[in-house]
């Protein structure tokens, strides 16, 4: 702090290379202080101009070079594989789950629109979402719109156990978000023998990519998506391999393993600094 009336602020955040919600909070607030004559300064690996836009001039930026394959280790978060799991009881037949917070960032508004394309294909068809945000009002107006808010359910906030059941009930798993980080959710989706639908670009690209458990999508438009869930729909036989498929993808992301590899590579800088 360089005085009550003057701060200076120092944000650590690993990457500015895509939309999200951490990087969005760091970018606003940090104008809003610097416009308020505070010193904001940011620490980061990169700081690409497209995400952060004009905010360069008014916070300093200061981006770490030299990071590589050999000097940076990768771990995988774990995921409670005890409380994911597959339910004893039969599927329903064509519910599709989304779960993620109701942002633009993550393109439920697309899932909506393709929901919209297969409804006169499949009198069944039903959407759940679970996640509040901002985007909560409008995509509530566009179910309406486009006439499908008989198909569509939000439920909101719900806690772990309700969230597990809508996995462990859904036929297919959809996350549309361009730019994931990793995403969590959708190994907890495939921990249940949920298949997945999500984009081939991120981090969902690193958990599907080569594993079977999944479609990979090249574009979030809501006819691709509509296509892939159509294929989960159409297919049981390739549905139900992607869903065998899914829970032994799931089941290299345990948390003894996570913990494992993190000690060893904590284990190795320790003998053997950068």
């Amino acid at each position: 702090m360089m005085s009550p009336e003057k701060l200076k602020v120092v944000y650590l955040h690993p990457h500015f290379t895509a939309e999200g919600g951490a990087g969005r909070m760091v970018l606003e607030s940090g104008r809003r202080l610097a416009s308020r004559g505070h010193d904001v300064h940011c620490v980061c690996i990169r700081a690409d101009d497209a995400i952060i836009g004009n905010v360069r001039g008014i916070i300093t930026f200061h981006e770490i070079g030299g990071f590589n394959d050999q000097n940076c280790r990768k771990v995988y978060l774990g995921v409670d594989l005890e409380r994911f799991t597959p339910a004893p009881q039969e599927r329903q037949k064509h519910p599709i789950a989304v779960v993620c917070k109701l942002i633009r960032f993550k393109n439920v508004d697309r899932i909506i629109e393709a929901v919209a394309q297969l409804s006169g294909e499949r009198c069944d068809l039903h959407c759940e979402i679970v996640g509040t945000g901002d985007a909560l009002p409008i995509l509530k107006d566009l179910s309406i719109r486009l006439q499908v808010e008989s198909r569509v359910t939000f439920h909101g906030r719900v806690g772990d156990a309700g969230a597990v059941a809508l996995l462990q009930r859904a036929s297919v798993f959809c996350l549309a978000s361009e730019e994931e980080p990793f995403g969590l959710v959708l190994i907890e989706a495939m921990a249940c023998g949920t298949p997945v639908v999500a984009m081939n670009s991120g981090g969902t690209k690193e958990i599907i990519a080569g594993h079977n458990c999944g479609l990979l999508v090249e574009s979030s438009s809501a006819s691709a998506l509509a296509d892939a869930l159509r294929q989960v729909f159409t297919d049981p036989a390739k549905s139900q391999r992607m869903s065998v498929a899914a829970i032994v993808r799931a089941w290299q992301f345990n948390w003894e393993r996570t913990v494992n590899e993190l000690e060893e590579h904590l284990l190795r800088l320790a003998s053997d600094p950068l």
